[in-house]
């Protein structure tokens, strides 16, 4: 998961079908609840100090076009970002530089209609040009970390209905 600790938002209710059935409680791989969304919230923890979107383009007249739109709540992202690029794979990694004291969490918003689908956001603790030359050629093993997410030891999951989806 590329929002180990995070929580994701999407624009659209996602249905999961089970057997040709429609259920409302199921395990499900992140990028199938992704596909076919115009936009998605994730909440990151408001200690990351570099976010990293990962972009795929869909329909290349768009992208070239700039069809595509970031919006950062509860802290200030360093513009331009750095951007790495493989095949059809595009990272954005962008330094925070300033954060909200007040605010609990750092919400990042992707939103596209055609141009990329959105692969994933991810919070990361050092530098975005550290990141960008780490990556280069290559994904670290350990990118998410693996462990517990809580110092307990386990994690209760509350999936609650509000407006435009799941959180």
């Amino acid at each position: 998961m590329l929002a180990r600790g995070a929580t994701l938002r999407l624009r659209k209710v996602y249905v999961f079908i089970i057997n040709k059935q429609k259920t409302t409680q199921n395990m499900v791989r992140v990028f199938v609840a992704l596909a076919n969304q115009s936009g998605v919230e994730t909440w990151l923890s408001s200690v990351v100090s570099v976010v990293m979107i990962l972009l795929d383009r869909g329909d290349a007249t768009g992208a070239e076009a700039g069809d595509i739109g970031i919006a950062c709540d509860g802290a200030t992202l360093a513009t331009p970002p750095v951007v790495g690029s493989g095949g059809m794979r595009r990272a954005l990694l962008y330094d925070v530089t300033a954060r909200d004291e007040k605010a609990k969490r750092i919400s990042i918003a992707v939103a596209s209609k055609a141009g990329w689908l959105l692969a994933g956001v991810i919070g990361l603790p050092g530098r975005a040009a550290e990141w960008a030359a780490r990556l280069n050629g290559n994904v670290p093993p350990d990118l998410v970390p693996g462990g517990v997410l809580t110092s307990a030891g386990h994690v209760v999951v509350q999936l609650v209905p509000s407006t435009g989806g799941l959180s």
